[in-house]
């Protein structure tokens, strides 16, 4: 018994925790200028790039949700208990989830809380004292919850690709105007200032669309389009430029 309660504080709850501290000082350190937010997303974009900026750290919450699960199944020896407590758990990790929808798509909130909603009813089922109830309830949250991960599956992969091809269309809509001013040179090589890169695309400057997602959409030579840099930090276009070097030392 020891030895499992060292193996559940060490990897259990300190992996969490890790995650957790190293996520908040490397947000701080880019919050006060030491390294820049194009930096801070390349380096942890595995671990944030699925959640908005506000909920950067919600990977950490999926990570206590399942270790409170395994807690729940192993602190009880009542199969009726274990489930109670656990179903408990889901619904206030479903509850805030509901509450702060962390995911930057929308359908992703919507698939999280109906996969979060399944297993709830497949442990609550076994709360019940009907074998027939519980049989027939397992089975049709399980089968629900395989046709969700399916369509989630499709979906994500049709969604994924329709961003990419508006990313690449904004790209070289962007493009096209700059070469209009400066011949083929490509607009990220030439805007050095605040409102240049808006007087290239024959704009004012204003804001970039709000947009919490942080995609990252590359054309075939390996460009990438400003203009999806503004997206994810709801920056200027132009003040992107900063966090983006090129292989001749240039910025």
């Amino acid at each position: 018994n020891a030895e499992y309660m060292g193996f559940t504080l060490v990897y259990g709850a300190g992996m969490p925790a890790t995650v957790w501290t190293m996520l908040t000082r490397a947000k701080a350190r880019s919050a006060e200028g030491a390294t820049s937010a194009f930096e801070f997303f390349c380096e942890y974009a595995f671990l944030c790039r699925r959640f908005t900026e506000a909920q950067y750290r919600f990977e950490v919450l999926v990570m206590v949700r399942k270790l409170s699960v395994v807690v729940a199944m192993v602190s009880f020896r009542s199969p009726h208990s274990k489930a109670t407590v656990a179903v408990v758990l889901l619904v206030l990790c479903l509850l805030n989830l509901v509450a702060f929808k962390p995911y930057a798509a929308w359908h992703h909130n919507l698939i999280d809380q109906i996969g979060l909603g399944v297993c709830i009813a497949i442990l609550w089922s076994a709360t019940l004292l009907s074998a027939t109830g519980r049989n027939v309830l397992v089975l049709f949250s399980l089968a629900l919850n395989l046709v969700v991960i399916i369509g989630a599956v499709v979906w994500d992969a049709i969604w994924l690709r329709r961003t990419a091809a508006e990313a690449d269309a904004e790209f070289f809509a962007l493009q096209a105007r700059s070469k209009g001013a400066h011949g083929d040179s490509f607009v990220m090589h030439h805007a050095t200032t605040d409102d240049s890169l808006a007087a290239l695309a024959g704009e004012s400057p204003v804001a970039a669309p709000s947009s919490a997602m942080w995609p990252a959409a590359m054309n075939d030579r390996g460009d990438v389009p400003l203009s999806t840099f503004a997206m994810i930090y709801e920056l200027r276009p132009e003040s992107v430029l900063d966090s983006v070097s090129h292989g001749d030392g240039s910025r």
